[in-house]
């Protein structure tokens, strides 16, 4: 199968490399990078041209940072999301997993005490059902790009699947109590990502974070829809803290 990675030289993009190599892969990024196509998503024309006879997109380029300013999100989570979704559909692109944020809802954590604290108990869940509340600019771009999503989905009949996805780590170890709820483990992530690749559906929303004790993110959608299974519970790094 061939898939595009936007946003390859980034650390979600790194993991992937390493674990798709049954797939062929094309890479896209504003960096250099071994194999890489060099382009910027928010150039239309300097993109589209990338995405033809590819099966599936895996769109990560981002403005990450989830204080980012209005320019960075306009310019790269916004035109630049559309853009990607432009080149698929003009390209006949079957597939696109949409790397949203579990800020989209990010407003819910605002409370005293936090959630990672009230999930001690497990009082509280969020599901893909869960109405949006973003809580800031970066996560009013990834409402953007999962509306963008369905819009796509619906109209032009491309699967679409959005991750929210929580905490990834380059060295893939939880640092602070939110961590020990939000966390997904490289393996876990890949997982989610083949499972994906693999699934048959037209539109969804999935929360990617790994099996731990404190989540306060629902992940039976994903069980019962994609079969994903995950093996890692950052509980285990409850001793450090």
């Amino acid at each position: 199968m061939k898939i595009l990675i936007t946003g390859a030289a980034g650390l979600i993009g790194r993991i992937l490399r390493k674990n798709l190599a049954e797939h062929e892969l094309h890479l896209l990024d504003k960096k250099g990078i071994d194999g890489s196509i060099i382009a910027d998503i928010s150039n239309f024309k300097e993109i589209v041209q990338h995405f033809s006879g590819i099966d599936v997109v895996i769109h990560l380029a981002a403005s990450t940072g989830i204080h980012t300013e209005w320019d960075g999100v306009l310019k790269n989570n916004i035109i630049g999301t559309y853009n990607v979704f432009e080149a698929s559909r003009k390209a006949g692109v079957k597939k696109i997993i949409y790397a949203s944020s579990n800020h989209v809802t990010g407003g819910y954590e605002l409370v005293d005490p936090p959630l990672y604290e009230q999930n001690e108990k497990k009082q509280i869940m969020i599901t893909h059902e869960t109405p949006m509340r973003p809580d800031g600019l970066y996560a009013v771009s990834k409402c953007f790009g999962e509306l963008l999503g369905k819009y796509y989905s619906e109209k032009y009949g491309i699967s679409v699947i959005c991750l929210r996805i929580g905490t990834v780590l380059k060295d893939d170890k939880p640092k602070n109590k939110r961590y020990l709820a939000t966390w997904l483990s490289h393996r876990d992530l890949v997982q989610l990502v083949k499972k994906c690749i693999e699934g048959d559906v037209k539109y969804d929303i999935f929360y990617g974070v790994s099996n731990n004790k404190r989540r306060f993110w629902d992940i039976s959608h994903a069980r019962k829809i994609l079969g994903y299974d995950p093996i890692d519970d950052a509980e285990v790094f409850f001793h450090h803290f």
